[in-house]
């Protein structure tokens, strides 16, 4: 149960809220699935040369049943943060089926 985010301490103030904000968000959908034993690896790398930076991303989500691996790059860290997020949602309803994610999905709504 840990988000690991490297590279976290070379981003500002406001890119860090960011990308604190969506992986907190992001890391509750994706446990649900896997009983909140989910690790979450995301190396977040700045680069900065000449102008606007932009910010590539790259995300491994370890479980006991599957492996699923996603980045993306574009100028704004939001936009990153979530398409990696959704990349990563995608693979794993690829790996473990889309209806045993949907009825996963319900099954935790209810006991909400």
């Amino acid at each position: 149960m840990v988000i690991e985010i490297i590279g976290f301490s070379k981003l500002n103030s406001i890119e860090q809220d960011n990308v604190k904000r969506i992986s907190d968000a992001s890391y509750d959908k994706i446990s649900r699935l896997f009983d909140n034993e989910t690790d979450i690896e995301i190396k977040v790398i700045k680069h900065d040369k000449g102008g606007k930076p932009r910010y590539e991303a790259k995300a491994r989500v370890d479980v006991p049943e599957i492996v699923a691996n996603a980045s993306f790059e574009d100028f704004d860290i939001s936009v990153v943060m979530h398409s990696i997020f959704n990349k990563l949602f995608n693979e794993i309803e690829n790996k473990i089926g889309k209806k045993n994610v949907r009825k996963k999905i319900d099954e935790a709504s209810d006991i909400s």
